[in-house]
């Protein structure tokens, strides 16, 4: 009723009338205006601008304009005949984005943060260079500059749908879009870099009344007219949002004090892409509201962006018992390099999406994947370190395997792998560990094994066959670790492998070697 009376709208605020929140705080903060400027109330005309809700205000104490106005310029620059036009100011309290242009953004650049995807949203309008002024007529982008930042950086979601009703598809492409920090800078040229504000409130439009979320003691609290309830974090808002279809309204980022500069934040669509791997193996430990890294298995990489935007590099996650497929969407974390999924009951197969990850360290051992050798992994060719020890694949190893050239430690033991040794090991020139023990293997120890010079440990086990002569292993100096434990190896053993100065560990146990043992193996101290 207060705001019935006060409102320059007659229209606004009435008794069995629902007005969007926008417009309640917009009527607010004129008439907080109104007040340090001496109108005698709110309804009356102001001899001020009043350009789309810009106010210009010469008391350096309103409270209105200290903490949510910003002033903005706009002009063009003419691409063609390079007139500029005349400098406009607008002082904004709220800006205000459509949600069916944001949403393109998106689609456009499903990677970009929330910041970037305002500032595309927001310097998307054009203007004709004005032939009246000399001008040669052709469209331009408007330039928006902002002079300094506002304390609270207010964004104000239209949703202008028709009919009332809100797609789901347009609902979850908004609620992935919202980031919970915002950089001003990146929005609005022209202010200090590293302008940065974070997420302290929201208000939603839900079930034909309007509710509010806000921070309080690192805790998401959700009020409406009757109760307040503690949500928890960032995500457990998002995730109540989109099953009760509440649609957010009216974004509150509040800046950090001048003696508290924000951390480093992780990028906005590896946060999206974590909060899908979360849902779909069912993590909990990730806290995806604030910066998540070095936490729950995560490491990352803050360099970037002068060092305020931090990339995932590390995920290690073994150990949890997770049941589940594994998630393509480790894929759309493009600096990961290290992926530890052992000790895990993750089943199927490896997901083809995998192929794209430029990973250096792979880790699936111990859980209960299945299938054919999984041929995506011979695609990632940036791999160092690879085990898929202990799952149930089956088949041949495939001479793809050749792919993986940088391969220094790989581990394919303990699986259902059948066939001959490939020749395309010997592609593997880098490797200083390889274990393939424990499967169904048949025919014989490879010789080529011997052009492998950094190897430092080979084990080899279960090799099923007629029988075959020790391999030639001569030129492998370097070994620490030697196991060629039940290979079908006949004959003799060769006197070169008493002479293997480094070797520490030595299992031919179970073959069909016979004649005396060589003297050379008397100096060994194995």
């Amino acid at each position: 009723m207060a705001l019935s009376t006060s409102s320059p709208t007659e229209t606004l605020f009435q008794m069995e009338q629902m007005n969007d929140a926008s417009e309640v705080l917009e009527a607010i903060l004129r008439c907080v205006h109104d007040s340090y400027t001496n109108v005698v109330d709110c309804h009356a005309k102001s001899h001020e601008n009043n350009l789309g809700g810009s106010w210009d205000c010469a008391k350096s104490d309103c409270i209105a304009h200290n903490i949510f106005g910003a002033d903005v310029f706009t002009e063009i620059n003419c691409y063609n005949c390079r007139l500029g036009s005349r400098q406009l100011k607008r002082t904004l309290f709220l800006h205000h984005i459509n949600t069916g242009s944001l949403q393109r953004a998106m689609r456009m650049c499903p990677n970009n943060t929330f910041d970037d995807l305002l500032k595309t949203v927001i310097m998307d309008g054009h203007i004709t260079c004005d032939p009246d002024v000399g001008g040669c007529g052709k469209s331009n982008h408007i330039n928006h500059t902002l002079s300094s930042s506002p304390h609270v950086f207010t964004v104000v979601l239209e949703w202008h749908t028709g009919n009332g009703s809100v797609s789901d598809t347009l609902l979850s492409h908004i609620l992935a879009a919202i980031g919970t920090e915002i950089d001003i800078s990146i929005i609005y040229p022209g202010t200090s870099p590293r302008s940065k504000h974070s997420l302290v409130s929201v208000a939603c439009f839900y079930n034909q009344r309007y509710i509010c979320f806000a921070v309080d003691s690192g805790q998401w609290v959700l009020y409406d007219d009757q109760t307040a309830k503690v949500v928890g974090d960032w995500i457990q808002v998002l995730m109540m949002c989109e099953e009760k279809e509440m649609q957010p309204l009216v974004l509150f980022f509040e800046g950090a004090k001048a003696a508290d500069a924000l951390p480093p934040r992780l990028f906005s669509a590896e946060v999206r892409t974590l909060r899908r791997i979360a849902a779909e193996i069912g993590i909990s430990s990730w806290n995806l509201s604030a910066n998540p890294c070095g936490s729950g298995g995560l490491a990352c990489d803050c360099s970037f962006n002068n060092k305020t935007i931090c990339h995932v590099t590390d995920i290690f996650l073994n150990g949890h018992n997770f049941s589940a497929q594994l998630p393509p969407d480790f894929a759309d974390l493009p600096n990961l390099i290290q992926l530890d999924l052992s000790r895990n009951l993750f089943h199927g197969a490896v997901p083809d999406q995998w192929a794209r990850m430029r990973l250096q360290g792979l880790s699936l051992m111990g859980n209960r994947l299945s299938g054919p050798f999984p041929m995506v992994l011979t695609k990632i060719t940036t791999l160092t370190n690879m085990s898929i020890e202990g799952n149930e694949f089956h088949g041949l190893i495939p001479p793809e395997i050749g792919q993986l050239a940088q391969m220094e430690k790989l581990i394919i033991s303990t699986n259902e792998f059948t066939g001959p040794l490939p020749a395309a090991l010997s592609l593997l020139t880098n490797l200083t560990d390889l274990r393939i023990s424990g499967n169904n293997l048949s025919g014989r120890v490879p010789d080529f094994f011997g052009k492998l010079t950094k190897l430092v440990k080979l084990r080899i086990s279960d090799l099923r066959g007629s029988g075959s002569s020790f391999p030639d292993l001569s030129g492998m100096q370097s070994m620490k670790t030697l196991v060629l434990r039940n290979c079908s190896i006949s004959g003799s053993l060769p006197p070169y492998i008493g002479d293997m100065e480094n070797l520490k560990h030595l299992d031919l146990s179970f073959n069909k070697l016979t004649g005396k043992i060589p003297d050379s193996f008397t100096s060994m101290e194995v």
